[in-house]
């Protein structure tokens, strides 16, 4: 029996099987990876372009070069469609089979393939958290895209010397600079912005993420090296729990594994879908 077939016997007999997700898998969809050679942290580095204070930093005084950052991020979440494996994963959640995907993510893949129960550690591309109240508002992937693209071309026309002389700057002051490129919170007038997590700051819906980790007795981990954490601890937590973990990469081992598939996520996680969906139809 290959690791695909054990995989699958796993997988049918599990009650709760869980699937965790990193870059590697939205890789695969054509959205490269920050870390890994040709990423955005080559050309934009993570201490400046990755941390709240760095992009404030660069919006006062390189916005051409944030506008830069903004553009390249959008291009390849724009272009990027779910993959082979997305919607391998979205199957087995139809069938009843797979309970959630907790994903490092931000592209909203998983749910363009099909996936409803999604639990996204570090935000979405398609929410907008207010940076006073944190009331939180849901919005279409394309209006988050022009929104975005908007903004990177208003900041690179802003005069913003007159702020920069003074040193300070109030709520009214931001939105009469940046007029209708900056949406505003419908319950409490603030600025909203992204609601994406950036280093320094907290991941999100960790207690959910670990509670259904405490759950499972499978979990498939994909496109994942297990070095960011908080949210690597996700599988750890599966493992302690004596469930078993079905990793999938192309490159290397990363987890302590009961199954390692040596291959790509679109093509292992097809094939494991096409046989467990023969199994259900036998």
């Amino acid at each position: 029996m290959d690791d695909i077939e054990r995989a699958v016997e796993i997988i049918s007999r599990s009650e709760y099987v869980i699937a965790f997700t990193g870059a590697g898998v939205s890789a695969e969809s054509g959205i490269p990876t920050f870390r890994d050679k040709g990423g955005l942290w080559e050309r934009f580095p993570a201490e400046t372009f990755g941390v709240p204070s760095g992009l404030l930093g660069l919006l006062f005084y390189q916005p051409s070069r944030l506008s830069e950052f903004i553009k390249a991020v959008v291009e390849v979440i724009e272009r990027a469609k779910p993959n082979k494996g997305h919607i391998a994963l979205a199957e087995l959640e139809k069938l009843g089979i797979l309970k959630c995907v907790i994903t490092q993510n931000i592209d909203y893949l998983h749910q363009e393939a099909g996936n409803k129960e999604v639990i996204e550690v570090h935000g979405s591309i398609t929410r907008l958290r207010c940076i006073i109240c944190r009331e939180r508002k849901t919005i279409e992937k394309k209006k988050a895209i022009e929104m975005a693209l908007e903004f990177a071309e208003k900041i690179k026309s802003i005069d913003l010397s007159s702020i920069i002389e003074k040193g300070e700057i109030t709520l009214e002051e931001i939105k009469e600079k940046f007029g209708g490129s900056l949406p505003v919170c419908d319950y409490c007038g603030g600025i909203m912005r992204p609601d994406i997590v950036f280093f320094t700051e907290p991941v999100q819906d960790l207690d959910i993420a670990i509670e259904k980790a405490r759950r499972s007795d499978c979990c498939i981990i994909a496109g994942t090296s297990g070095v960011v954490y908080p949210a690597a601890y996700i599988p750890q937590i599966v493992k302690m729990n004596k469930g078993t973990l079905i990793e999938i990469n192309p490159n290397s081992q990363c987890f302590p594994s009961d199954i390692y598939i040596s291959d790509s996520f679109a093509n292992a996680m097809e094939a494991i879908a096409r046989k467990i969906k023969e199994k259900v139809i036998n």
